[in-house]
């Protein structure tokens, strides 16, 4: 079986990188990067001794995703209303991806319909730069039993109709919906971000089972995007921690601890760390059935605390005026002078200037609803200044159309260097056309600091 990718939008969405590889081959070069970043912490004796135990695959190589979140948008300017995902490398470009292949196949069957329903409606997407608009996003969450969220996310200034509903619950899919849902938000970044949320139909929640371990979970709780590889990463840390039951296993960034509730039966003991101490307490605080619930709670659906970053606009324009306007660079008008009855021609150049105040908002935008956290790098906002003439524009001047000169090597040495003076502060002059010269301008002030005796 050929387990390349076939989706039509590979290449263009930047969703599957090495999608145009088989599958074998893809782990393999995946593989290597890890090695390169182990080798960096391991000692060379940890893979002579045949601890690395290699890479392993998951289960599913397509279809394996059961989120993904749609924007709406257009792939091109003023084309009709697009609902996929970014064009690779495009902030504002959104492609089509009715056959998506890490995605379930239903995910692709209701994307194209959600979309002919709102184009035929004539709703707008709500455009970034403007703020115009109501579509936003499309999530899709989805179970292994075939179970579909469908969460339309949109601007406070929409809601959506019934037939909506009755649309989406008409399709032909393999799985079935078991709730849809419409969640408002009138954030300006580029983010899903829950201002409001409201069940239109059907259950808000999903349920998942992990390792024999049922998980509720939430239109926004965090779960592992493949459940099936999920399994076979936390089954392999199992069988770790099992050969030596009486470990004790430090669980990074715990939250309320989902992972370690996981890996409890087969550890001795489990500390978690976390930053947000309202996560560390959650289960700890209140009556007793309080309490309970809070921890029963938990084997049913994540508690997720929003840590929020805040970006000092002010830091960012000092950064960029100490930084960056170094970088600027003045045009240079293309020049001419004549030496032995030739007139010769210096091209010029064009100049830069960085627009301070539309990069700032540059990186804010970027920073709020793209950034990752790591390393990156962000295109600023560049003006561009023409010089005034080209060295193409000068080459049709072919003719002097007039000279004077005069003697004054009998005059004393001091006005011998005055006329100098003078004259060094206009010879290679050039007038552009519109442009008024004067000779008193440019030779004053007549002072010692100016050159003149």
């Amino acid at each position: 079986m050929d387990d390349r990718v076939t989706c039509t939008a590979f290449g263009r969405c930047g969703g599957c990188r090495y999608g145009s590889e088989p599958y074998e081959e893809q782990l393999a070069a995946k593989e290597q990067e890890l090695i390169k970043l182990f080798r960096t912490v391991l000692p060379e004796e940890f893979f002579a001794c045949g601890a690395y135990e290699g890479m392993l695959g998951s289960p599913l190589q397509w279809g394996s995703r059961n989120k993904m979140e749609f924007s709406f948008g257009n792939e091109s300017k003023d084309g009709p209303l697009t609902l996929g995902l970014h064009r690779k490398g495009s902030f504002y470009d959104i492609i089509p991806v009715p056959d998506c292949r890490i995605a379930p196949a239903d995910f692709g069957r209701i994307c194209a319909a959600v979309q002919a329903y709102f184009r035929e409606k004539g709703v707008p997407f709500l455009h970034k730069k403007t703020h115009q608009g109501s579509l936003r996003h499309l999530v899709l969450r989805s179970s292994l039993d075939g179970s579909v969220m469908v969460n339309l996310v949109t601007a406070s200034n929409f809601r959506p109709e019934p037939d909506y509903i009755e649309m989406l619950l008409a399709l032909p899919l393999e799985g079935r919906i078991t709730g849809i849902l419409h969640t408002e938000n009138d954030s300006r970044a580029d983010a899903v971000i829950p201002e409001r949320v409201s069940l239109l139909w059907g259950e808000d929640f999903l349920t998942e089972t992990v390792l024999g371990m049922q998980f509720r979970i939430s239109p926004f709780s965090f779960f592992q995007t493949n459940t099936r590889g999920a399994e076979v990463l936390y089954g392999k840390a199992r069988d770790y921690i099992s050969l030596t039951p009486d470990c004790t296993v430090y669980d990074l960034y715990s939250g309320t601890g989902t992972i370690a509730q996981v890996l409890a039966p087969t550890a001795g003991r489990i500390i978690g760390v976390e930053i947000v101490e309202e996560a560390v307490h959650l289960g700890t605080e209140g009556n007793v059935i309080q309490r309970y619930k809070a921890l029963k709670d938990l084997l049913f659906e994540n508690k997720v605390y929003d840590v929020k970053l805040e970006f000092d606009v002010g830091a960012i324009n000092n950064v960029i005026v100490s930084r960056c306007t170094a970088y600027d660079q003045k045009p240079l008008d293309a020049s001419m002078i004549r030496v032995n009855g030739e007139f010769q021609i210096t091209e010029g150049f064009v100049g830069y200037e960085l627009d301070v105040e539309s990069s700032i908002d540059v990186i804010y935008e970027y920073l709020e609803s793209a950034w990752d956290g790591n390393d990156c790098r962000i295109a600023l906002n560049v003006v561009e200044e023409k010089p005034r003439g080209t060295a193409a524009d000068l080459a049709q001047v072919t003719d002097l159309l007039g000279s004077f000169t005069t003697d004054y090597s009998s005059s004393n040495a001091n006005r011998r260097g005055n006329v100098a003076n003078g004259c060094s502060k206009i010879n290679g002059t050039l007038l552009y056309p519109g442009e008024v010269f004067s000779a008193t301008d440019a030779v004053s002030p007549f002072t010692a600091e100016n050159g003149y005796y």
